[in-house]
């Protein structure tokens, strides 16, 4: 049993939202959010978290029998572009292009799979050195800002991707709150292109970052 301490706004506008988001937590991970310590502006909400059967049923859904001859096979019959995610070694990058893959997402899955896993960004430049010219390299996990997205870019990642960058926008407020998140990247994005002197993506470069 988990039990977490979490900060519950109690104004009347909210309460619709919070209902909805109450709702959702216990759907998913059978959260107790019976008991609360009255007072202020703010309730401070005691979450008991009994179970998390979604969770259990995921890890269940991972065969531990997929292989490199399972994903060659996906690959050819699937017959496009095809994206592995997941990498972060040189060696299977070169692998996922030599099974015929267009694409492939550096990712340490948010972190959550293995505690210690080093960050995507810092495995990006050396695995874009080795197949950036070969393959789609996307960079996903840890953007949280437009620098971020540039930093990954600069080192030669096409493109960048996240869950939590929407998902936390989601949960608050829907498709608004994606659209608004969305809308803040782009700003992000082209002011500090501007302020680096830079008119289009492709003049960003490895010239862009300095490692300490």
């Amino acid at each position: 049993m988990q039990i977490f301490d979490a900060l519950d706004i109690s104004s009347s506008g909210l309460s619709a939202q919070r209902r909805k988001l109450t709702a959702i937590a216990s759907n998913l991970a059978n959260v107790d959010t019976t008991r609360t310590d009255e007072g202020g502006p703010y309730k401070r909400r005691r979450v008991v978290m009994l179970e998390a059967p979604k969770m259990t049923k995921f890890s269940t859904m991972l065969d531990q029998d997929m292989n490199w001859k399972d994903a060659e096979k996906l690959c050819s019959d699937w017959g496009g572009h095809f994206a592995l995610k997941g990498i972060l070694s040189v060696e299977d990058a070169k692998r996922a292009v030599d099974i015929g893959c267009t694409g492939i997402v550096v990712s340490n899955h948010g972190g959550r799979q293995l505690d210690g896993a080093r960050s995507p960004f810092d495995q990006l430049a050396d695995i874009v050195e080795v197949v950036g010219d070969r393959v789609d390299v996307i960079c996903e996990g840890g953007i949280q800002r437009g620098t971020h997205m540039l930093k990954a870019l600069s080192l030669g990642a096409k493109a960048c991707a996240g869950g939590r960058l929407y998902l936390y926008a989601l949960a608050a407020a829907g498709q608004v709150g994606v659209e608004k998140a969305l809308s803040i990247y782009k700003t992000e994005l082209e002011r500090d292109m501007k302020l680096m002197g830079c008119k289009k993506i492709s003049d960003l470069s490895t010239n862009n970052i300095k490692f300490k």
